[in-house]
């Protein structure tokens, strides 16, 4: 068991080490270009070894999963330990798409960059992106719903239907793609698909950050801050395809900033699970959904004159 996690310790560092490795890329090319009037580097060759980067780093993260430490086998524990778990199931699987997605939109810049644009290939991104998406809400929703309800079919439900909008959302895209195409390097409906997607993904992100904001967890502010920074970031998605002539040097830094991020958001969420500080939040949170409603009508009571 040492040794596992001497493993994973070593992979989450590896990809600690390759984030800040390309944020001092990205700085180092800022520099040549606006400093040293150095010419901008092509757009092939900055976005997929940026995307490859991040591919790569995610991999690692894979391999270091975040794994809920043993349990007690006492009953008024269990509906939390299983809400821990199917947390940790969801998390993890978050992190399988993020590695797809990006191995999948490496090779979909070089088409880009070498005109060839291929719809397939664009949905199948834009799929990855929105399921991701889902993925990380679902994580909130397991944080704040009884996801061990005695009706089991309630929770399954309601992941059913998060995931039934993104078959209908990458329909609607799909056949917008194919009867009514936009004119190459123009802002148009393709840009609104992804402006709605880029706002999914920061809203998905901002309501699981936010849980770390409990003080039944009480994640550092400036870490949370930070990850609020993330969230923001995910706007920008649509800026990427509008025409700039510095625009390999606008990806680098956005996929720079979002893989540091990415990282921060890895690490504070294997703390909680693997602390078994998530597993004390699902059960003190659980108890406050029970007696919420009724404690707060009577401090309503007690607070405000009839």
């Amino acid at each position: 068991m040492r040794k596992i996690d001497r493993a994973r310790r070593v992979l989450r560092w590896l990809a600690a080490i390759l984030a800040i490795g390309q944020a001092l890329w990205t700085i180092y090319n800022f520099v040549s270009v606006h400093i040293f009037q150095l010419p901008i580097p092509s757009l092939a060759s900055v976005g997929q070894a940026a995307l490859v980067t991040h591919a790569i780093a995610v991999l690692f993260l894979i391999g270091a999963p975040s794994v809920p430490p043993p349990f007690q086998q006492k009953p008024e524990f269990h509906e939390a330990v299983v809400a821990t778990k199917q947390f940790a199931l969801f998390w993890y699987f978050v992190w399988v798409l993020f590695f797809a997605l990006y191995a999948i939109w490496s090779y979909y810049w070089t088409e880009i960059s070498a005109g060839e644009e291929s719809l397939s290939v664009h949905l199948a991104v834009d799929s990855l992106n929105l399921a991701t998406s889902a993925l990380l809400f679902i994580c909130y929703l397991a944080m704040v719903l009884r996801s061990v309800p005695d009706n089991h079919l309630a929770w399954f439900r309601v992941v059913f239907r998060v995931f039934i909008f993104v078959v209908i959302f990458i329909f609607a895209e799909g056949l917008t793609a194919k009867y009514f195409p936009d004119a190459p390097g123009t802002f148009g409906k393709q840009a609104y698909f992804d402006a709605v997607q880029g706002l999914l993904s920061g809203v998905g992100i901002a309501l699981l950050v936010g849980r770390l904001e409990s003080k039944l967890i009480d994640t550092s502010r400036w870490i949370v801050a930070a990850l609020y920074a993330y969230a923001v970031l995910q706007i920008a998605y649509p800026v990427l395809t509008v025409n700039n002539p510095e625009k390999p040097l606008v990806f680098l830094l956005l996929t720079s900033l979002a893989l540091l991020l990415k990282v921060l958001l890895f690490w504070e969420f294997r703390r909680i699970v693997t602390s078994g500080v998530l597993t004390y939040y699902m059960f003190e949170y659980r108890r406050l959904l029970d007696a919420g409603s009724t404690e707060r009508d009577r401090v309503m009571r007690d607070l405000l004159q009839s």
